[in-house]
């Protein structure tokens, strides 16, 4: 763990391969325009802790809320994060992102920080349907409350599974 002034630019200089942690989030989504914007998410977070060889999972719901194109429309997608803990992740509070539609169908990416942060934390990928609109794109920032995480799990049976899965699959030829 690196902590102290700048510990985060430098958490980012290490290679993915070698962190002690992963996380990554599975993700549906909700989007109302009125004026503002307001979404809601739940998602389904998976965190890998090479240190202590442990898989937790929990799930989260968030709210965000801010400035956006006309949007009204439902998404799933997937988020990958630099961020390792449940804490850590709570700090992400703005979001910062667009979508456009192609035949009926929206695309998009948000860029999550923490505050008084300019170095991306996250990302989340999504697609989505929604009502159509007269602008076929959507720009928004918004603010993020996260909720309190439920059914926090941790498994070291379940780390064994994922560790043997991503090695038949490197060694298959395929890489995550």
């Amino acid at each position: 763990v690196i902590t102290g002034p700048g510990a985060d630019v430098i958490a980012n200089r290490i290679p993915v391969d070698e962190r002690e942690y992963y996380s990554t989030e599975i993700f549906t989504s909700e989007t109302y325009f009125f004026g503002g914007r307001v979404s809601r998410t739940q998602s389904a977070f998976t965190l890998v802790n090479d240190k202590s060889k442990t898989l937790t999972t929990y799930n989260i719901g968030s709210t965000s809320v801010g400035f956006g194109l006309l949007d009204i429309g439902g998404s799933a997608g997937v988020g990958f994060y630099t961020d390792e803990t449940v804490e850590d992740l709570s700090k992400l509070t703005i979001s910062v992102g667009g979508s456009i539609a192609v035949a009926g169908y929206g695309r998009g990416t948000d860029l999550l920080f923490k505050k008084s942060s300019y170095i991306p934390r996250g990302v989340r990928i999504y697609g989505g349907k929604g009502i159509s609109s007269p602008i076929p794109f959507d720009v928004h920032v918004t603010f993020i409350e996260i909720g309190n995480p439920k059914n926090i799990k941790k498994d070291r049976k379940a780390y064994d599974v994922y560790k043997r899965f991503m090695e038949k699959s490197r060694e298959t030829g395929g890489e995550w």
